[in-house]
């Protein structure tokens, strides 16, 4: 998960300043989509693998509005649910 973090860092950060501003984020990752959604006060991931059909809930990482640490830590969950997409879909 490091070296992928490393890897893609400058999308990471992007992506992540979208998410903050818009609560949401679509991205596919090797034919799959992760959808990320705003659930106070989480950041939640969902999978598919059927072009969007149907999304399974893979987990999330709790936000802390207004704390300053919210790109960080959605930096990270995209790199975590990357890397468990990438080991194990």
């Amino acid at each position: 998960m490091i070296e992928l973090a490393a890897r893609n860092q400058s999308r990471y950060e992007e992506q992540a300043k979208e998410f903050i501003q818009a609560g949401k984020l679509l991205v596919e990752i090797d034919g799959k989509l992760l959808e990320y959604r705003f659930e106070d006060p989480f950041c939640i991931a969902y999978l598919s693998c059927d072009g969007g059909e149907s999304f399974e809930r893979l987990g999330g990482r709790r936000l802390d509005p207004g704390k300053g640490s919210d790109e960080f830590r959605v930096f990270w969950e995209f790199a975590d649910k990357e890397a468990r997409v990438l080991l194990h879909y």
